[in-house]
C-alpha cells in the first residue's frame, strides 16, 4: 500500500508533527492543501491491488502510475488510462467496457459505511492518508478557490486532539463534565482521526459554496477509503471554528471544520441501511 509519490513531511506543531503535503510560499490560504498530480509526479512506477468491500462481489482495482500517468485495471483484465497532465480524465481504452467502470463505481458507492468497527491495533500509514487527501481535493469546486484543509492525528497526536476540542468547549461556556470527559478520550477509538477544514471567504456566495466543495471532497475521501479497505466515520466538531483545534491542525483563522473522520482498517462488514426509492421528475417540456 505504499506509495512513490507520497508527499512530504514537515515537523513542527508544539509536541507533535504536523504533516504538510505540500506547502506555497506565495499563498498561505494553500498551505495545507495536498498537491494535485501535476504538482507531484511520482519517481517511478508502482502498482498497488486495493480491494473493494463490496456486499455481493469482492471487484479489485489496480492502479499504476508511472510519472503523472496510469492506467486502472478492473478485475476483466481491461484497462482504461488517466492523464491527470491534461484533463484529470478518465480515457476508456477500446477493450474497456462501460459496464465494468460502472458496476465497479456503484460497488464502491454502495459498499460505504459510517463505522469505527475497525482494528486498533493496525496503524494507517501516512501514505494512505495523504491519498485519501489528494482524492479529495478533485471534487468540484467553483471559482477554484481550493478551500479544503487536512490535518491528521495519530498517537498521542490523537489525545492532544481532544485536549483543544475540549479547551473550545470550556471557552465556548460549556460545563458539562460529561461531554469534555468524553471528548477528551474520544478521538482515540480509531488509529487515525483526519481533520478536514475549510477556508473563508469574504463573498457570501463563495463562502457557502467552500462548504460544498469540501463536503463534496469529503465524499471522494470517504469512497477512497471504502476501496483501501478503510472504515470510516465522519462526526461533526465540537467546536466548528475552534481556535485551540484550529491552531493545532495549523489552520488559518476563519476556517471552519467541517469534518473529524475516523478512520482504521476495517474488521467488520456494516449491513446496509434500506434506502427509500428515489423519486425524480423529470421535464422534458
Amino acid at each position: 500500500r505504499r506509495s512513490p509519490g507520497a508527499a512530504s513531511r514537515s515537523p513542527a506543531f508544539g509536541r507533535g508533527v504536523v504533516r504538510d503535503s505540500a506547502q506555497s510560499a506565495t499563498d498561505p490560504m494553500r498551505m495545507r492543501q495536498v498537491p494535485t498530480a501535476q504538482a507531484s509526479a511520482p519517481s517511478g512506477p508502482s502498482e498497488r491491488a486495493v480491494p473493494v468491500v463490496a456486499n455481493r462481489t469482492a471487484a479489485a482495482v489496480t492502479a499504476s502510475t508511472a510519472m503523472g500517468r496510469g492506467s486502472l485495471r478492473l478485475d476483466t483484465g481491461a484497462s482504461c488510462h488517466v492523464d491527470p497532465t491534461e484533463t484529470g480524465s478518465l480515457r476508456p481504452c477500446e477493450d474497456v467496457a462501460v459496464d465494468d467502470t460502472r458496476s465497479v463505481l456503484a460497488e464502491v458507492i454502495r459498499s460505504r459505511r459510517t463505522s469505527m468497527v475497525c482494528d486498533r491495533d493496525r496503524e494507517v500509514p501516512g501514505e494512505v492518508i495523504d491519498r485519501l487527501c489528494e482524492l479529495a481535493t478533485w471534487a468540484p469546486n467553483h471559482k477554484r478557490t481550493w478551500p479544503w484543509r487536512f490535518a491528521a492525528f495519530s498517537g498521542d497526536g490523537r489525545l492532544r486532539l481532544g485536549e483543544a476540542c475540549c479547551q473550545d468547549l470550556i471557552d465556548s461556556g460549556s460545563t458539562d463534565e460529561g461531554k469534555l470527559a468524553k471528548v477528551a478520550t474520544k478521538y482515540a477509538r480509531t488509529p487515525s482521526v483526519l481533520v478536514v477544514g475549510c477556508a473563508a471567504d469574504d463573498h457570501p456566495t463563495f463562502h457557502d459554496e467552500n462548504r460544498d466543495a469540501v463536503a463534496a471532497g469529503i465524499q471522494n475521501l470517504l469512497l477512497a477509503a471504502t476501496a483501501e479497505g478503510l472504515a470510516s466515520f465522519w462526526s461533526t466538531a465540537p467546536v466548528l471554528e475552534g481556535a485551540r483545534t484550529l491552531e493545532l491542525c495549523g489552520f488559518e483563522p476563519g476556517v471552519r471544520i467541517i469534518g473529524m473522520i475516523y478512520l482504521g482498517w476495517s474488521a467488520d462488514a456494516s449491513m446496509a441501511a434500506e434506502r427509500p426509492p428515489v423519486k425524480v421528475r423529470h421535464i422534458t417540456r
